[in-house]
């Protein structure tokens, strides 16, 4: 078992079992239970790097509004650690908290967001990376960000 799901029953006789997990989503705690045994319950835990994703690989705005990029992992480990970047011609350009309080990052164990504030049409499009770490390792996650000319109507 996994959580509350079943991954494997059999009907073989004693007390000896295997299951092989997918190596892409290994990650958590696993529960051996023998139904026949008062006492056949084993755990064991699967570590490995977080599995971090983009919420919204592509999100649109218009200049001028705020916009928010997100990104989640499913790890057992919690991230402990989230760094976003904006990729430029030069590399990677890590992105601080609050920078002109145009820039502000919100993360948990789980998540992290990138709020950007009155979106700029030179400055602000293009591609983010969020980066998550844990114990076990790295991953990360890239959002591409479009703008759109704010056409409002003039009188």
């Amino acid at each position: 078992m996994q959580g509350d799901k079943v991954l494997k029953e059999d009907q073989l006789p004693g007390l000896k079992t295997e299951f092989e997990v997918d190596s892409e989503d290994s990650r958590g705690e696993y529960y051996c239970i023998f139904l026949s045994q008062d006492t056949g319950r084993a755990s064991i835990s699967v570590n490995g790097p977080p599995k971090v994703f983009a919420v919204k690989k592509l999100e649109h705005a218009n200049e001028g509004e705020s916009v928010t990029l997100k990104c989640n992992s499913h790890s057992f480990l919690p991230v402990t650690s989230w760094v976003w970047f904006k990729r430029t011609d030069g590399g990677e350009e890590l992105i601080p908290n609050s920078s002109q309080n145009k820039l502000v990052v919100s993360s948990s164990e789980q998540w992290t967001e990138l709020h950007i504030s009155t979106l700029d049409m030179e400055k602000d499009p293009g591609v983010y990376v969020c980066n998550g770490t844990s114990a076990e390792g790295t991953d990360q996650a890239s959002v591409t960000l479009l703008a759109a000319p704010n056409l409002a109507a003039t009188s």
